[in-house]
C-alpha cells in the first residue's frame, strides 16, 4: 500500500455508504476517481450494494465535481497495475456493424485506394498503474506530495473492493471504469 496526505476533492454519500475521491492528473484535464463503499454491510459487501445502484445517471451524479469539496485526506491505496485488451468485433457486430468486417461489402475507399480493404479485428487496450510515484493512465501522470494535516481529516483505506475510473473533467466523459476486487 502507498500512503498520501493531500487536499483533494472528496465527498461522502451517506445514502450509498460510499466515499468518492478525485485525484487530478497533471494539467487537471483528467482525473482518477475512486469510489470506495463502506467495508461490510450485514452478509453482503458494500461493493454489492454499489453495483446494484450503478447506472450511468447515478455515476455522473456521484462524481459531479460541483458536489465535492476539497478536504484534507489521508489515503492508503494499493500499488496496482491494471491492463486488459478487449476484442471489440463481437460487440460491434452485435450492434449491427457488420459490413466493415466483410471484404465483399466493406467500403473504406475514403481511407485507402485499396478496394478490398476491410477490418479483420478491432481491439481496445486499457492501462492504469498506481505506485509510489503517482498514477499513470495513457500518457498522463500525477505526482503526490506530502502536506501537513489539519484537525478535520478523512482517512480512506482502500483495502477492500472499490471502483476506479479515469474521467475527462470538462466533458464529463469516462475513459476507463474498472473494479478492483482484491486490493
Amino acid at each position: 500500500m502507498m500512503y498520501m496526505s493531500k487536499k483533494l476533492p472528496f465527498r461522502y454519500i451517506p445514502e450509498c455508504n460510499m466515499s468518492v475521491l478525485e485525484v487530478p492528473y497533471k494539467g487537471k484535464e483528467l482525473s482518477m476517481i475512486a469510489l470506495l463503499p463502506d467495508d461490510i454491510e450485514d452478509n453482503s459487501t458494500g461493493m454489492e450494494k454499489l453495483e446494484k445502484e450503478l447506472t450511468a445517471e447515478n455515476l455522473q451524479e456521484w462524481i459531479d465535481p460541483r458536489k465535492m469539496s476539497v478536504s484534507d485526506v489521508h489515503v492508503y491505496f494499493p500499488i496496482l497495475k491494471l491492463q486488459e485488451t478487449y476484442d471489440l468485433k463481437p460487440y460491434l457486430s452485435a450492434l449491427g456493424l457488420l459490413d466493415v468486417f466483410d471484404s465483399s461489402k466493406a467500403d473504406l475507399s475514403g481511407m485507402s485506394r485499396c478496394r478490398k480493404l476491410n477490418l479483420s479485428k478491432i481491439t481496445h487496450k486499457s492501462f492504469i498503474e498506481v505506485n509510489e510515484g503517482g498514477t499513470e493512465a495513457a500518457a498522463s501522470t500525477t505526482r503526490i506530495s506530502m502536506v501537513c494535516s489539519q484537525p478535520r481529516e478523512t482517512v480512506l483505506i482502500f483495502d477492500h473492493p472499490f471502483l476506479i475510473l479515469i474521467s475527462v473533467k470538462e466533458e464529463k466523459n469516462i475513459l476507463f471504469l474498472g473494479k478492483v476486487a482484491s486490493p
